[in-house]
């Protein structure tokens, strides 16, 4: 009697591949941005990444406004 086994290697899914990037992503978000927190922290605040990009575009929003206020 032959008997035979097939192994086959499955690759993941493009969806399963997908969440575990969206959840680093949300990892990385929430945790500690070390220079930020270090540069502006008062009274042991701790700033995320988040946060950091939200000032950043904020930032940028400004600007923007600004120079284009300044061509007029």
């Amino acid at each position: 009697m032959n008997a035979s086994m097939t192994v086959r290697r499955t690759r993941p899914s493009l969806l399963s591949s997908l969440e575990s990037i969206v959840k680093d992503c949300k990892a990385w978000l929430n945790a500690e941005s070390q220079t930020f927190t270090a540069i502006c922290g008062e009274d042991k605040e701790v700033y995320t990444h988040m946060d950091v990009l939200k000032a950043n575009a904020a930032l940028l929003i400004v600007l923007i406004i600004v120079g284009v206020a300044g061509s007029l």
